[in-house]
């Protein structure tokens, strides 16, 4: 007889590990932090002046899934009132956002996404921060947020040290959690079954279902909505926008999951693509950005310590943290797919990309045509490294040519 998928609310392995979850950002030295090192972002030189900034011991909890680079024009900052200055204003921001987008805790003073989850089909109030994210979420169209339930076992199956646990928890292996996951998946995708209603003046509803309700009380499940591997995408936007707001604008800011926002109006900054040959990963190119700029780079293998969004089993195969609400199957499209924008925060690339990351296989067409929206791509099929913005500088390695398919001619 079949027994019930575990309860989905035990699965924390999102907060849990968060000490785990540490980006390496290093000045002018490429490294591989067990793969998901090779998508990291790097300066172009080393230049005096930048310095790595730590929140206090008291912030540094809420920060350990950043890394903050910030420029002091060359002065020394040991006891400089600027760095202190800094310091307070990252730390203060890292633990709003965490606060603002934290499923597993409530605060008494902030109606954040544990208490919406808490409170189903209640009008809420909440701060300015996770209204705008909500709304650009329903903007955009996607329902990935409501795919919390399942998203856990992605999480926990990702997570695992070994093949036997990853097996207990992979929806698309596992056939009892996969069926429980096709079940909490029609009502995901049923906007009469759970939606965040927005009401205007910072208040909402997270409107679900009696069948729903029913569902989730019957599995077990505290968690319907949750923004799972976008938080970090809402999350450095705040705090880059706030640290802005506040005056403190020379900065690049980058998470281990591939976000990056740089508000240092002057500097150049890299990220490398990476490429797949003869089942080895290799750096096909690398892009060189300039400026204010927000980036995501997506990539389909790797891990950092427990904060893995990829788990590989002995035989080859792969489950992502990625998945298709449609089939409840994990789908990367490509290696590694990078967007960026000079207009826009990473919030807004990440919901961009998202159809064209989560699929069987990438639309070339479908990622060019974001540049209506000023929003540009970057990716390697086979040995070419495609891109489609004339001012980004591409720098192809040896056995890889760099396109930029906006031009009739191709760039060797």
């Amino acid at each position: 007889m079949l027994h019930e998928p575990k309860p989905v609310q035990h699965i924390e392995v999102s907060e849990k590990h968060v000490g785990l979850r540490i980006v390496l950002f290093l000045v002018a030295v490429i490294v591989g932090v067990a793969g998901i090192g090779w998508g990291i972002y790097y300066l172009t030189k080393t230049e005096t002046g930048w310095s790595v900034v730590s929140p206090t011991s008291a912030a540094e909890q809420y920060a350990q899934e950043y890394t903050l680079y910030y420029y002091f024009e060359g002065r020394s900052v040991v006891k400089n009132s600027r760095y202190r200055a800094v310091v307070q204003a990252y730390g203060n921001a890292c633990y709003e956002a965490y606060r603002q987008f934290n499923v597993y805790e409530g605060y008494d003073d902030v109606h954040n996404v544990y208490y919406i989850n808490a409170h189903p089909n209640e009008d809420i109030e909440v701060d300015a921060v996770l209204y705008g994210a909500f709304e650009k979420v329903a903007a955009s169209g996607s329902r990935v947020i409501y795919g919390a339930p399942v998203q856990a076992y992605f999480d926990a199956t990702c997570t695992s040290d070994n093949d036997w646990m990853a097996l207990e928890y992979d929806p698309v292996k596992n056939d009892e959690v996969r069926a429980f996951a096709l079940k909490a998946l029609t009502y995901v995708r049923d906007a009469e079954s759970v939606n965040v209603r927005l009401l205007g003046d910072n208040k909402l509803r997270l409107e679900v279902s009696e069948a729903y309700l029913a569902f989730a009380k019957e599995n077990e499940i505290d968690v319907l909505v949750d923004f799972g591997y976008l938080r970090n995408a809402f999350a450095l936007d705040y705090i880059a926008d706030t640290m802005l707001a506040e005056g403190y604008g020379d900065a690049i800011l980058s998470s281990y999951d591939g976000y990056c926002r740089s508000t240092a109006a002057d500097t150049a900054f890299n990220v490398n693509v990476i490429s797949r040959v003869d089942d080895n990963y290799r750096i096909a190119a690398v892009g060189t950005y300039s400026g204010r700029q927000a980036t995501v780079s997506w990539a389909s293998f790797g891990s950092v310590g427990d904060a893995s969004l990829h788990y590989e089993y002995a035989d080859g195969s792969t489950t992502h943290v990625y998945y298709d609400l449609a089939d409840g199957k994990s789908k990367c499209a490509t290696v590694n797919l990078i967007g960026y924008s000079k207009n826009k925060g990473c919030a807004d690339v990440a919901l961009a990309l998202l159809p064209i990351w989560v699929a069987d296989d990438l639309d070339a067409d479908a990622l060019w045509a974001l540049a209506d929206s000023g929003i540009y791509g970057l990716y390697t099929d086979a040995q070419n490294v495609l891109y489609n913005d004339a001012s980004l500088k591409v720098t192809a390695s040896d056995g890889f040519e760099a396109t930029d398919v906006t031009q009739e001619t191709q760039t060797e």
